[in-house]
């Protein structure tokens, strides 16, 4: 098993102001992939029991729910660096030297 080591991030917190910029693209960025994954979801022929499956059904089906994990995924990639940004930035103002 390899031996990891953590990295201290060098680079440069950012400003309020660049935080706010920046977390609002993210938050944006988020609900619109959220926004899609869930209208990946939200077909009515997943809930549909007189609906006959066909083997196009199926593989509609898993192309959706592969995009709908690509769209999430986007929203977790967002969100955790948001998160990351606003750990840096209260960081540095709390410990401005």
């Amino acid at each position: 098993m390899a031996k990891l080591r953590i990295v201290q991030d060098a680079s440069t917190p950012l400003s309020v102001e660049e935080l706010q910029e920046r977390g609002n693209k993210l938050v944006t960025d988020a609900r619109r992939a959220a926004l899609r994954a869930i209208a990946l979801s939200m077909q009515p022929e997943y809930v549909e029991r007189e609906h006959s499956v066909q083997r196009r059904d199926l593989i509609r089906w898993r192309r959706n729910a592969a995009e709908a994990r690509d769209e999430w995924q986007k929203v977790v990639d967002a969100t955790t660096e948001l998160l990351a940004e606003i750990d840096r930035t209260s960081q540095k103002l709390a410990d401005p030297s």
